[in-house]
């Protein structure tokens, strides 16, 4: 029922941001019971259309004029989740990344806050009696009734209150005589939230900042030079693998902490390891940390421990930009050039560019680091928009590796087979084995065989809902869709003629089977998605790396950087092109940062290290100037085409994508889109492409078509935009996506 204004005290208004698929707040009234109460920040319930939702108090006013103004619901949440700041930012995000501010606003706040998540209630046994009483009852029951005798006996020496299950398991009881002795009022239970602690069992002692290099020095310098000024500032900090980064990173952060200010620490979600987190608890106390495979109950415990102030840094992985701290002094982005800092979803934020926005905001200062930074920030730094720091070289002198580049076309012509393993690679594991060092093998793709096909009637096995291949699993005997997630069981001849199929492809099992076969006494982990399955999966595997317990460490992505294990002295890249197959026009710079960041993780002690990088096209600049260590001149020349073929950072891009399961409509819709950007186009710089199928032109069943636009600057791209806004709403089996400054163009 909608509650009249209060007369006596005049009636307030609030702008509420709904949690809904459009551009603009809207106005409510505010119960006059909740007059004391509501500021913006809080989330409030709605009604809105025939339904009610949730959405944000953005603003209060005590006039408005709108008509027919209906009333606030409740307020779901009496704390003000989002404050002044973090209101700007996300407006910014709304206009810019083309999002609903409600939608801007709702990815700020994690679930787990949003649902008042507290975590699992267990019992807590402590002593309701004194030292002597607790003897006494000791004595009393050793020979009555040892259960409780035992039980007392734990709570004594523990001194404290104990979770009951570890009680039981302490005393080697049942719940029977701890009961009992409740009822008795010798011990006092009360149930408890119990959160557990992310990366809980890391032990690490406190260390002492390291001595600096000459080149770190300088380089931090500078950079205290900023943080002292307490004004907006950003550096890209470009520093070879191996080269101290990380050091520089803590040192910084000590100085912000010592000024009463926080800092935010963004690493790539398959960075954020054990090891990460470990260096940086050696340095501090009250660490957060934010990341994906954390459950509701831990986010909202670490998040509130931040804005409670009881923790000054977070380490996170992208969405730990919006982490509620009060007084921002310093964001550290590492790997800035990681494409998982994009949202997939909207709004389709870049985190590293939000960071900047955040800083700006906040008078906070920013360090972009990264051994191989995108082109868009190191032309960024080039141009004077942001302080270029450099770090040429490793610490302690260590020289960077010695890349091997291995033609797997000669490979093949002179062994007459197609191997996965070449034979300088193998007998480069061997010699590493043989002196009790490890080996890395990376291959970005797993699975077992990417290709299956029939010679016969050349019938390829693609996936239902996809215009994708499918992925063969030998160990489960599936084949799967790495984009929709499709589980077939494998075929055993061809479906369209019922001939022998073909198997072509490799992904790490198969790498995986043939290494086992090769070195079957060596201790081999695999690290892919297929086998990180578990919540401590990641934890336990760099464990076992860094132990010695594992002799080759083969995996994906997520071993090709932020690690650092002095025994690894040999890298074997499977296949360097992978990237350069996609047809993407980053995907030179993403073949030349995979094999410099995979190339980094070794050669980082007195043991030295090599790499051999195995690959199609040995010709290929990235691939050449990765094997040379020459950031600059692959640079300098991937600028030049990216210069004369207009792309970023030369324009800024916006992308879009209309899917759905009707082609007719798809295309019809994608027609009109285009023909909007065209009008658009007469009356600004504006290049657009397309429309055209995309790249994977159906994934679950969904047509897709895109279109590019380009425009030379971001204010450009927000006015065209605006322009054809009315053309991009959603159309009757035709769903439109607008992607700005996308980083997946598949």
């Amino acid at each position: 029922m909608q509650n009249e204004p209060d007369k006596k005290s005049g009636p307030l208004f609030a702008q509420v941001a709904v949690k809904m698929p459009v551009d603009k707040a809207y106005t409510y009234l505010v119960p006059p019971e909740l007059h004391a109460i509501l500021k913006p920040g809080m989330m409030v319930r709605v009604p809105f259309g025939r339904k009610e939702v949730e959405g944000y108090c953005v603003g209060l006013a005590e006039t408005s004029s709108a008509e027919n103004v209906k009333a606030i619901r409740e307020i779901l949440d009496e704390q003000v989740l989002v404050d002044g700041n973090m209101l700007k930012l996300t407006r910014w995000i709304a206009d810019y990344y083309f999002a609903s501010w409600g939608a801007a606003l709702d990815c700020v706040v994690p679930g787990g806050v949003k649902r008042g998540s507290m975590g699992r209630r267990v019992e807590f046994a402590s002593l309701a009696v004194d030292k002597a009483k607790a003897e006494e009852l000791i004595a009393l029951y050793r020979e009555k009734s040892p259960a409780r005798a035992r039980i007392l006996e734990a709570l004594l020496a523990s001194g404290k209150e104990t979770p009951v299950p570890r009680l039981k398991s302490e005393a080697d009881c049942s719940a029977s005589p701890v009961k009992t002795l409740a009822k008795d009022g010798f011990v006092h239970i009360e149930k408890k939230h119990v959160v557990a602690q992310p990366f809980a069992n890391l032990h690490a002692p406190r260390r002492p900042h390291l001595e600096m290099t000459p080149h770190q020095t300088e380089v931090f310098t500078k950079i205290t030079r900023h943080i002292d000024a307490k004004k907006y500032g950003a550096a890209m900090l470009n520093g070879v693998t191996g080269s101290g980064k990380t050091e520089i990173y803590l040192q910084a952060i000590d100085r912000v902490l010592k000024q009463g200010r926080q800092a935010i620490v963004l690493v790539p979600e398959i960075s954020l390891t054990p090891q990460t987190v470990m260096r940086f608890r050696e340095r501090f106390d009250e660490i957060a940390v934010l990341h994906g495979m954390m459950n509701d109950s831990q986010r909202r415990e670490q998040w509130m421990n931040l804005k409670e102030g009881k923790a000054s840094i977070v380490i996170g992985a992208r969405s730990a930009i919006f982490a509620p701290v009060p007084n921002l002094g310093l964001v550290i982005v590492d790997e800035e050039h990681e494409s998982s800092f994009k949202q997939p979803r909207s709004p389709r934020y870049n985190a590293r560019d939000v960071a900047l926005m955040r800083a700006s905001i906040e008078n906070a200062y920013v360090i972009l680091g990264s051994a191989t930074p995108s082109l868009e920030t190191y032309f960024n730094a080039s141009v004077g928009k942001y302080t270029r720091l450099d770090l040429p070289q490793r610490v302690g002198g260590l020289p960077m590796p010695e890349v091997e580049v291995v033609d797997m076309r000669v490979e093949s012509r002179e062994t007459k087979k197609s191997p996965m393993i070449s034979r300088r690679l193998r007998e480069l594991i061997e010699a590493t084995l043989g002196r009790g060092e490890q080996a890395l093998l990376f291959l970005n793709r797993r699975g077992f065989s990417t290709h299956i096909d029939c010679p016969a009637c050349g019938m390829v096995l693609k996936c239902k809902r996809c215009d994708v291949s499918l992925t063969f699993h030998k160990k489960r005997n599936r084949t799967v869709c790495h984009y929709c997630n499709a589980d077939y069981e494998a075929p055993q001849s061809c479906p369209a003629c019922g001939g022998k199929l073909r198997y072509f492809g490799v992904g790490t099992e198969k790498v995986d089977a043939e290494i086992e076969k090769m070195f079957p006494e060596a201790r081999l982990l695999r690290m892919d998605s297929d086998t990180m399955t578990g919540r401590n999966s990641h934890e336990d595997a760099f464990k076992m790396v860094a132990s010695g317990e594992a002799d080759i460490l083969l995996g994906t992505q997520m071993i090709a950087k932020g690690l650092h294990f002095p025994r690894v002295t040999l890298v074997g890249i499977i296949l360097a092109d992978t990237p350069l197959f996609i047809p993407d026009f980053r995907s030179a710079e993403r073949a030349f940062q995979l094999i410099s960041q995979v190339a980094g993780r070794t050669g980082r002690s007195e043991r030295g290290g090599r790499v051999v990088v195995q690959t199609l096209r040995p010709e290929h600049f990235s691939i050449r100037c990765a094997a040379q260590h020459d950031y600059e001149a692959f640079a300098r020349e991937e600028l030049q085409m990216r210069r004369q073929l207009g792309y970023p950072p030369f324009s800024r891009l916006a992308r879009f994508v209309v899917e759905g399961t009707q082609t007719g409509n798809v295309r019809e819709k994608c027609d009109r889109i285009a023909s909007a950007l065209k009008d658009a186009a007469r009356d600004m710089k504006l290049r657009v492409v397309g429309p055209a199928p995309a790249p994977i032109a159906v994934i679950g069943n969904k047509t897709r078509y895109h279109i590019l636009a380009m425009a030379p600057t971001s204010g450009d791209v927000k006015k065209m935009l605006a322009e054809i806004r009315p053309h991009l709403s959603n159309a009757k089996g035709a769903h439109v996506i607008v992607d700005v400054d996308p980083v997946n163009m598949l």
